[in-house]
Order: structure tokens, then C-alpha cells, then sequence
């Protein structure tokens, strides 16, 4: 028997059900068989909606309301958030942006990524183009043989300013393939975290910093190295770490030496910052147990 949940919403023999069981599902409304993957919340899906060309889904859970692709199941855009649990999400009638009504008092409209039917020519071949510019070769034939000819530096870079210049515009406004493809060549500190993301490198950054998890801390150093008040943040938690560890004591030294090393390093990059003069001088206060 089909479950409609809380919410159920029909379109072209397609029912999108929306569940306490934390869940949003597609189904094929003669038969009633499961379409698709599981559009999954970490909260009770409050609602679920068809955009009106009827390839996206708009579901809300709890704070958070998210935009999947009809066919595949997968959600498309970062979280659309709240201060407060949203109870409605519905598509403007050009599918390219949701409004959400939310518990907080407030309404939002969201910018969506653009969907056209099929890529043109001209932008499947400068994906060829990334292609070889990321790789640092080229494929050329010579019949009946093909062979890979080494790109120099300046050839590369000449692509990707080519790729950038043929793809104006807001993200907003551009195709999936479209926004791969400036993606792909945009600085990686100004850019976003990933193609379809809004999410821009610093506020993700930003973000890691604020939460304060070791693990967080270090995949952020891998993005951005070079960012003095990330290295002193992440230094200071090392810290944190050395002194409540019980574990293995090589560990523990391990943990404050990386401490210690990064707040130092912090400060080299950045001697007149209070914060991290303060995150070093916390850091130094602390030592591993083995050192008292």
C-alpha cells in the first residue's frame, strides 16, 4: 500500500510524499511503486513540492529546506536555512528561485542554478578544453595514431582565461555546466567550495574556525595553508587536545609540538594581530604532560 505521509503532491502520473519518517519519496502514481532515491532530512519532512516544469522537488524539514533533481534523487543547491522551523517551500513560476516561510518571522527567496535541456557544442568543448588544461595535455591525432603533447604553463593558462571570458554572469543565472566550468577556472580562495555550492572558500573557512573541531581545523589548513588566523585556531585546539589526552604520550608530545609549531607560524604571518598574539600566548602557557 502507498504512504503518503504528511504531505503529498501530484504530477504527471508522479506523487512526491513528504514523512514523519524523516524522508521525502518519489512514486509512480499508477502503480505505486518507489521512484528514485530517498530524498533524506535529519528531521520529519514537513512538506514536499514539484517546481512547475516538474524536474525538482523542493522539500522542508525541520530548519532546513533543500532542492532536489526529480530523476536522480539528489539535492542540487546547499541547504536553504532558517533561524526557525520552515513550514512552507514553494517554486517561483520560473522554477529559478523558492521562497521558504519560516517560524523565525521571516520569508526568504532563494537564487536556484539554472537547468536547460542539453548543453550547447561549444561548451562540451571547452569542458575538453578543462580537460587538457588540468591535465597539462593535449590530445592530438596524426592518423591512424594519437598521441599526448605536454601543454607549457602559458598554453594552460591561456585556456583557462578563454574557458573564464566565454562564461559571463552571475552564478545564478548560469547552467550546471556553466557553473562548472567558471568554477573550474576562478581563483580557489575566492571561489565557492564546489560548483552548485553558494558557500564561498573563506565563509567555509570562516565557518571551520567558529566550530572548532580539530578535524575541521585541519581540512581547512589543507585549503588555505597559508591563513594565519586558521593556523593560530588550529594550534590552540591542538593544544587543548595535548593536555586532556590520556593516551599514547608520543601522541600527546606530537599534538603540542604541531601546537606549538602552528600558533608560531601564525604569528609570523600576521606579528599584529591581538587574536592570535593571544592564541599563541594561551598556547605556550600549555604543555604536555610529560613536560611539567
Amino acid at each position: 500500500m502507498l504512504f503518503f505521509g504528511r504531505n503529498s503532491v501530484r504530477m504527471a502520473g508522479r506523487v512526491v510524499t513528504a514523512s514523519s519518517d524523516r524522508t521525502a519519496r518519489l512514486w509512480d502514481a499508477s502503480t505505486g511503486q518507489p521512484l528514485g532515491d530517498t530524498m533524506k532530512h535529519q528531521s520529519s519532512v514537513l512538506s514536499a513540492q514539484f517546481s512547475p516544469n516538474g524536474r525538482r522537488i523542493v522539500t522542508a524539514s525541520d530548519r532546513t529546506a533543500r532542492v532536489w533533481d526529480r530523476d536522480t534523487g539528489q539535492f542540487l543547491s546547499d541547504s536553504l536555512r532558517h533561524g526557525g522551523a520552515i513550514k512552507s517551500a514553494e517554486f517561483s513560476p520560473d522554477c529559478q528561485r523558492v521562497l521558504t516561510a519560516s517560524d523565525d518571522k521571516t520569508a526568504r527567496l532563494w537564487d536556484l542554478p539554472t537547468v536547460t535541456d542539453e548543453d550547447t557544442v561549444e561548451e562540451m568543448r571547452l569542458l575538453a578544453d578543462l580537460a587538457e588544461a588540468t591535465g597539462g595535455a593535449a590530445l592530438q591525432t596524426f592518423a591512424p595514431t594519437e598521441v599526448l603533447k605536454e601543454l607549457k604553463p602559458e598554453q594552460t593558462e591561456s585556456i583557462r582565461a578563454r574557458i573564464a571570458a566565454a562564461i559571463p554572469g552571475p552564478a545564478s543565472k548560469l547552467t550546471p555546466l556553466q557553473r562548472l566550468l567558471k568554477w573550474a577556472v576562478s581563483d580557489y580562495l575566492n571561489r565557492t567550495i564546489s560548483p552548485l555550492s553558494n558557500t564561498t572558500v573563506a565563509q567555509w573557512i570562516e565557518n571551520q574556525i567558529e566550530e572548532g573541531t580539530i578535524d575541521g581545523l585541519r581540512a581547512a589548513m589543507q585549503v588555505d595553508p597559508a591563513n594565519a588566523r586558521l593556523a593560530a585556531h588550529y594550534g590552540r585546539r591542538l593544544a587543548d587536545y595535548s593536555l586532556k589526552n590520556e593516551g599514547d604520550p608520543a601522541e600527546v608530545r606530537r599534538a603540542h609540538d604541531e601546537a606549538d609549531f602552528q600558533t608560531h607560524r601564525g604569528l609570523q604571518l600576521a606579528a599584529d594581530s591581538a587574536e592570535i598574539r593571544a592564541l599563541r600566548a594561551e598556547t605556550v602557557q600549555t604543555a604536555a604532560p610529560d613536560s611539567q
